[in-house]
C-alpha cells in the first residue's frame, strides 16, 4: 500500500517522516519519542527514529486517536473503541453508532467522542456512554467534526447539518 509523509517540528526545524497509510486520518504524541498516527487501514507507531505499523489484529485503522499518556490511549475505528494500557489493547464496540471521528478529554474520566450521524459519546472512566445519536432514516444527515472540552467542563462540538435545504453549520456547547 502507499504511505503518508508525517512532519514534525522540533522546535528549530521540520523533519518528514513516511507514516501509515495512504489517507491518514489521526494523530496524537504524547512526547518528541512517541507519536500516534492512524489512516484507514492502519495505526502506526513513532518510537523517537522509526515509524512502525501496530500488530493488533483487531485494530483495523484509526478515525480518531487521544491520550493522556503513553499507557492510556483510545484509537476509535467506526463504531470500535480500543483502549492502550501500555502493554496491551482491550476493545469496546458501540452498538448502533456510526463512526468516531474526533476526541478529546481533560482526564481519564471525562473523555469525549463525536462523530456521523449526531454521535456524541462520553467516557466516565468505567465505560462509554451515548449522550446523542441520531435517528436512523431522519431527512438529514447530522455530522459532527470535532470537540474540545474546556478546563471547566464546557463541552463543543463543531459539525454541520446536511438536508434538502443544503449544509447548515452545527456549533453546539454544554455546559455544567
Amino acid at each position: 500500500p502507499s504511505k503518508c509523509t508525517a512532519a514534525h517540528f522540533d522546535g528549530s526545524s521540520w523533519r518528514r517522516y513516511i507514516a501509515a497509510g495512504s489517507e491518514n486520518l489521526a494523530l496524537w504524541s504524547p512526547g518528541p519519542n512517541d507519536a500516534w498516527v492512524g489512516s484507514v487501514f492502519e495505526v502506526a507507531r513513532f518510537d523517537g527514529s522509526v515509524w512502525a505499523e501496530v500488530d493488533e489484529d483487531e485494530l483495523r485503522g484509526a478515525s480518531a486517536i487521544f491520550g493522556f499518556a503513553a499507557d492510556d490511549l483510545w484509537v476509535a475505528d467506526d463504531a470500535e473503541l480500543a483502549h492502550f494500557d501500555g502493554s496491551s489493547w482491550s476493545f469496546e464496540e458501540l452498538d448502533g453508532l456510526d463512526q468516531i471521528g474526533a476526541m478529546w478529554g481533560n482526564a481519564p474520566d471525562d473523555l469525549w467522542g463525536v462523530g456521523d450521524f449526531g454521535t456524541i459519546v462520553h467516557f466516565d472512566g468505567e465505560g462509554w456512554e451515548e449522550i446523542q445519536n441520531q435517528p436512523i432514516g431522519a431527512p438529514y444527515l447530522q455530522s459532527f467534526l470535532d470537540v474540545h472540552v474546556s478546563a471547566q467542563g464546557e463541552v463543543w462540538v463543531v459539525g454541520a447539518l446536511y438536508g434538502e435545504g443544503g449544509i447548515t453549520p452545527q456549533l453546539w456547547r454544554a455546559q455544567p
